[in-house]
């Protein structure tokens, strides 16, 4: 329905829960983070897709490619309205974004 993008900016290293990222940059760890994110998505386990895109967006605030992948798992999910939120937040940060513009749009029109 919607393209899903790998972009992420660049950092230091970081850690994930008890999973330590060791030497990987933040791009490296929130490139990881997104690509699990797309695999589960497309397994349609959501709910592991949202905690990956989560901790992408924990890694990146101001990855606005982050913000609108999980905006759009939550909108496969049902969930209009943190859909809203996240997508909300990406065109924020990118406000050329024609990707999240069409899905905010999708997902405001379900919520009603």
């Amino acid at each position: 329905m919607f393209l899903w993008r790998l972009s992420c900016g660049g950092g230091r290293g970081a850690e994930r829960g008890s999973v330590s990222f060791g030497a990987h940059t933040i791009f490296e760890c929130c490139f990881f983070c997104r690509c699990r994110g797309y695999a589960f998505s497309v397994k349609r386990d959501y709910d592991k897709a949202i905690a990956d895109y989560g901790e992408a967006v924990r890694l990146e605030p101001r990855n606005a490619a982050a913000f609108c992948n999980r905006g759009t798992v939550f909108h496969a999910k049902g969930d209009y309205g943190r859909a809203a939120a996240d997508l909300t937040e990406a065109l924020k940060i990118d406000p050329s974004d024609d990707d999240a513009k069409k899905a905010l749009e999708a997902a405001k029109k379900r919520a009603g």
